[in-house]
């Protein structure tokens, strides 16, 4: 009778050891110090009090978090027993142990401290259970047929317990136009033909086990489309021959179960090349804890020079079925030909959309009369004057100033991009976490206002006969050309370009002048004919 009684007992302890055994050599195998295997891959021995804090203080155990959350799972997904026996629910930064997918974040540390301080004593016994009630993960997920709007596909049954499984679970995730959309479907098959497939959206699949109410851990990842790559973003920058540098920037959205990783790779007359950082070039790569889903990425490319000019195309790493392209041309800016009208003042920038009540001080105070300029790249108005239009103003003044891809190189948070460049919203709410990002954006922007002219100044108006004035300046330094702009009454504008510093000009009463280089166009010098008189716009302050 007795021997009876001790024989689970000892099977008990076996199984104890098997598991303690297996987890802490596969913690090894995958590069783990002994210093942090001997506690965190036996989940069998919870660590003491003071043990947690070591192993992550002394020891620096977070550096090898994924590959031990991927031993102690083994395949398995048991989040659902660590959330329900957990000793505090909103401390869940931990959890990634529970399913194999732990990675740490620097800026998170005290979070994940205190969730494994707290919840390890549920983590752990979720883990164990999870070994003898819970299949693996369904293996080699792939796809075996496609067709324009269809895919069919196949995957092997788990190594352990395959049993167990008592259906599988696919997630079939549609991305369009940086939208997600998923869907399910249950099977009991080894085999499931996925239809209704769109060719111009990407999508993702993967397959999980269940047995009853546990489950595996997700099987690999297949990424696919059933038509050519999907452009999620098109750009072209033009640029003079004489540029030295540019940082061409990238917007992706994450794919699940990829690393936060970006590829670039250059398209031009010699065929594809991958880019990596080096004395040429400079990857910078990084996601916004307020946008964790969007990865920004920027390629600086030093010592310019013609061969740069090509097609420049980037990816999440291991993926390439979406891609943002940016293709760099030559242009000679001053061959071109003016644009249609000269900078808003704030006036015209009001009129278009600016004249609500927030902005009542700025739209209707008096200094409008005059026709108020704004400073390109000067945040104005203050957002106390004007909260909700700031962003609107930003945009009237700063486009020429676009510098996302300078501000992603200096990791500029993505809710601060609204005052680095105009494609992005800039909200004056967020403006006071962004304050200490103000120089690195004023560095980029000033950057590409010190390859531009100076603005035309010291401006001389002599009255030659009837409607007809001579309008003369000194030459602006670095200026080759310059753009004359005229209008009568608020009318439509007409411009000349011209490489004097002195132009008549009949039957108008605004003027605007501006310095043009190869690298584009300075501020406006505005002028406006009031009381028998010619004033200069001031710009605001």
């Amino acid at each position: 009778m007795a021997i009876i009684i001790y024989i689970p007992i000892i099977l008990l302890t076996c199984l104890f050891y098997l598991v303690h055994a297996t987890r802490q050599q596969c913690c090894k195998d995958l590069g783990v110090p002994e210093t942090c295997y001997s506690s965190l891959c036996n989940p069998t021995a919870i660590p003491e009090i003071m043990t947690r804090y070591r192993l992550f203080e002394k020891d620096k155990c977070q550096d090898y978090l994924l590959p031990v959350s991927q031993c102690l799972a083994k395949g398995r997904d048991v989040s659902k027993c660590c959330y329900k026996n957990s000793y505090d629910i909103e401390f869940d930064s931990c959890f990634g142990l529970c399913n194999g997918t732990m990675k740490y974040d620097v800026y998170k540390k005290s979070n994940f401290l205190s969730c494994f301080l707290l919840n390890i004593e549920a983590i752990f016994p979720c883990l164990v259970e999870g070994y003898s009630s819970s299949p693996s993960e369904p293996r080699d997920l792939k796809i075996v047929e496609k067709t324009k709007d269809s895919a069919t596909i196949q995957w092997k049954e788990p190594v352990d317990l395959p049993d167990l499984v008592s259906f599988y679970k696919i997630y079939l995730i549609k991305r369009t136009d940086g939208l997600e959309n998923t869907s399910t479907f249950d099977t009991k098959d080894l085999e499931f033909e996925l239809e209704d497939l769109s060719s111009t959206s990407s999508y993702s699949v993967h397959v999980v086990a269940y047995a009853d109410q546990h489950k595996s851990k997700l099987s690999n990842i297949l990424l696919f489309t059933t038509g050519p790559q999907i452009v999620i973003s098109s750009d072209e920058i033009e640029l003079p021959p004489q540029t030295r540098k540019i940082a061409i920037p990238c917007e992706l959205k994450k794919i699940l179960g990829f690393n936060l990783e970006v590829q670039w790779i250059k398209y031009s007359q010699n065929g594809e090349e991958l880019l990596t950082s080096d004395d040429k070039y400079n990857i910078v790569t990084y996601s916004s804890q307020s946008h964790p889903e969007t990865i920004l990425s920027s390629l600086l490319i030093n010592e310019f020079s013609t061969s740069d000019y090509a097609t420049y195309r980037c990816y999440i790493k291991d993926t390439q079925i979406e891609y943002a392209e940016t293709k760099l041309t030559k242009t000679i800016f001053l061959e071109e030909a003016p644009n249609d009208d000269p900078p808003d003042t704030l006036l015209e920038c009001c009129k278009k959309g600016l004249g609500s009540s927030s902005c009542g001080s700025l739209c209707n105070g008096e200094h409008i009369n005059r026709l108020t300029l704004i400073r390109p790249g000067l945040l104005v108005p203050l957002p106390s004057q004007c909260k909700a239009e700031i962003g609107k103003l930003f945009k009237c003044t700063a486009s020429e100033l676009n510098s996302s891809g300078c501000c992603i190189q200096a990791q500029v948070p993505y809710h601060c991009m609204g005052m680095c460049d105009t494609r992005y919203d800039l909200s004056a709410f967020k403006l006071k976490t962004c304050q200490k990002w103000m120089r690195k954006v004023y560095e980029c922007q000033f950057e590409k206002i010190n390859l531009k002219p100076e603005a035309v100044s010291f401006v001389k108006v002599k009255h030659l006969y009837e409607e007809t004035f001579r309008f003369s300046w000194d030459k602006a330094l670095d200026a080759k050309v310059y753009h004359v702009y005229t209008r009568k009454d608020g009318d439509t504008w007409t411009s000349r370009v011209t490489i004097d510093i002195a132009v008549d000009i009949t039957d108008a009463n605004e003027v605007a002048l501006i310095s043009v280089n190869e690298f584009g166009s300075s501020q406006q010098h505005r002028l406006i004919y009031e009381s028998n008189k010619w004033h200069t716009i001031a710009p605001t302050t």
